[in-house]
């Protein structure tokens, strides 16, 4: 009786552990992976596929097969394909909800896979998943080039209307400091010694001069000419310092108003520099030519940077941590404080177009404030098929969360492009059917400062512009295109937010700016006849009245010179004896 209850036991707790086993297998594995759908949809803002996910527990770790993360710009392809990923897990820190992973491998990885279907997020999901992230400002101007390739004579009419010409803001500003210093020293000229206090003088002299021959008379108006003298003196010397006063304001006017007549064929050339390239100026030809397609990848890289940044930094007030310090686990770093995520190490194995790349990254982590050390990662391609070598190293530092500090490096050696778009212009459509390239960039960022340099020399070029133009500028422009099969490109961006300076410039504008130069010259001399002419019908009036009004101050110079001859002429009666 006994042993057929223990035997019933047996098989109860044999047949739970059974079913324990199959819900482990069955139920945790799907959970695992409906949590790397569910977050890694949100994460990207489209589709994360999973073939399978397999937890286990001896040893502990983790295997996920065919993951497909679709880009969110492209629901069609898939940004990142990954056959494998493999790796093991620390048991004693997850009792803390802490994950740390000594090592993750991944193979199998393939960039810019096509999908069956598309990977796009129904709108709602859309929204929660903050799909769409605003670019900064100064990314927002940089990629602004303002203008497509256009080469007419504009209208000047439509040029005058929506600008606003210096000359006639000069004139106006003359005009009211003109206005505005005859009013002050009208002003002061009353309160400065005049004809009758100079008439009072004299008569006060004369009574001096009959005032007796005696010695006492004589001593008495010596006194009295000495206060009398004195008094005069420093009704000159006011007189004096108001002189160069007026006459230092007075230079002042003149200075602006011979700026003012100048300002016309400033606003001439100004308006034409604006309005119609120069040939100096097919400089601009790069930015114009270049800038949407450089700055199309600068803002999707400023977009996975955004999308990655919450993932690899925590502030330390999130997640309820503020204030707290943080937990200290026992493992292979014994007494060392671990964050809530670590992947020590990560290897990659990924199969593109070009062939086989193997990569590295180190420090892996949601809270590197905690663990004190950047991620680092390194990427390696050699003898690939169309491509030569590249490499791919950087350092990630959110150690400080509020002050970044990043460094990236690439260096592509002897990369072979076909089809390779340039320019989406609509009037000059330009594309690369064949090259042989070396490609460098230098990437800095700490704090607000960024510091990036992209260069790429281009060697054997074949050109294609897409289609007709009709233009002649554009028709010579590309005849010149067709005939390059050398030329380097280089982008750069510098400064701290929110001045950054940007600059896109090619070695092409030389040989663009010769042939289109004549042409060039010949529509600025247009434009520029026809802008004297309607510049100068629109600001003579202003400028000759402002320049009138100046005039009207001839007349306070005049009074101040005068009153400075009757003082002075005045001056030299005061001697003894009469």
């Amino acid at each position: 009786m006994t042993s057929g209850m223990r035997k019933k036991g047996l098989i109860a707790v044999a047949s739970f552990c059974v079913l324990l086993a199959l819900l482990w297998f069955v139920v945790v594995d799907q959970v695992v992976k409906w949590v790397i759908v569910s977050e890694g949809s949100k994460a990207v803002g489209a589709k994360v596929d999973v073939a399978g996910a397999d937890l286990s527990l001896f040893p502990a770790g983790i295997e996920v097969s065919g993951l497909a993360v679709t880009d969110p710009d492209s629901p069609m392809k898939n940004a990142v394909a990954v056959r494998r990923i493999s790796s093991d897990i620390e048991l004693r820190p997850l009792i803390h909800s802490k994950v740390i992973i000594n090592n993750l491998r991944m193979e199998g990885i393939r960039l810019n896979t096509p999908r069956k279907t598309s990977g796009a997020l129904p709108q709602s999901a859309q929204a929660a998943s903050g799909k769409e992230i605003a670019l900064p400002p100064w990314l927002r101007q940089m990629c602004t080039t303002g203008q497509d390739l256009q080469f007419s004579i504009p209208n000047v009419a439509d040029i005058l209307a929506k600008e606003q010409l210096q000359a006639l803001e000069l004139a106006k500003e003359l005009g009211g400091r003109v206005d505005e210093a005859k009013t002050q020293w009208q002003q002061r000229l009353n309160e400065l010694p005049a004809q009758k206090d100079f008439e009072a003088y004299q008569t006060r002299l004369d009574k001096l001069k009959t005032s007796g021959s005696g010695l006492a008379a004589i001593m008495g108006s010596a006194t009295e000419l000495d206060s009398l003298q004195s008094d005069l003196r420093k009704d000159l010397d006011r007189l004096k310092q108001a002189q160069i006063g007026f006459q230092k304001e007075l230079q002042d006017l003149e200075r602006q108003s011979k700026q003012l007549a100048k300002s016309p064929l400033e606003d001439v050339q100004r308006l034409k520099a604006k309005y119609v390239l120069s040939p100096e100026g097919a400089a601009n030809l790069s930015r114009m030519l270049f800038g949407p397609k450089v700055c199309a990848w600068w803002q999707k890289g400023y977009r996975w940077y955004a999308k990655l940044k919450p993932y690899l930094s925590s502030a330390p007030e999130k997640n309820g941590r503020q204030g707290k310090p943080p937990q200290k686990v026992e493992t292979k770093e014994r007494g060392d404080a671990l964050p809530d995520f670590l992947i020590r190490e990560v290897h990659l194995d990924a199969l593109l177009e070009a062939g086989q790349f193997t990569g590295q990254a180190k420090d892996i982590t949601s809270d590197p404030q905690i663990l004190g050390r950047p991620v680092t990662f390194k990427f390696l391609g050699r003898n690939l098929k169309q491509v030569q070598s590249v490499n791919l190293n950087g350092i990630i530092d959110f150690i400080q969360p509020d002050k970044p500090n990043h460094a990236v490096k690439l260096l592509i050696r002897q990369c072979a492009l076909q089809n390779m778009d340039l320019s989406d212009s609509e009037s000059l459509p330009l594309s690369i059917a064949k090259a042989m390239a070396d490609i460098s960039m230098d990437l800095n960022l700490a704090g607000p400062k960024i510091d990036a340099l992209v260069k790429a020399q281009l060697e054997s070029v074949q050109m294609a512009v897409e289609k007709a133009v009709s233009s002649e500028i554009n028709a010579a422009l590309a005849e010149a295109i067709k005939n390059v099969t050398r030329f380097g490109l280089t982008a750069m961006v510098t400064g701290s937010n929110p001045d950054y300076r940007t600059k896109i410039e090619s070695d092409l504008d030389k040989v663009l700016q010769k042939a289109v130069g004549q042409i060039i010259n010949q529509a600025g001399r247009k434009l520029d006849s026809r802008l004297r002419t309607a510049i100068t019908e629109k600001t003579s009036g202003p400028i000759a009245e402002a320049q009138n009004q100046l005039g009207g101050l001839d007349a306070l110079r005049g009074e101040l010179s005068n009153r400075m001859k009757l003082g002075d002429t005045l001056l030299k009666k005061f001697k003894l004896p009469f």
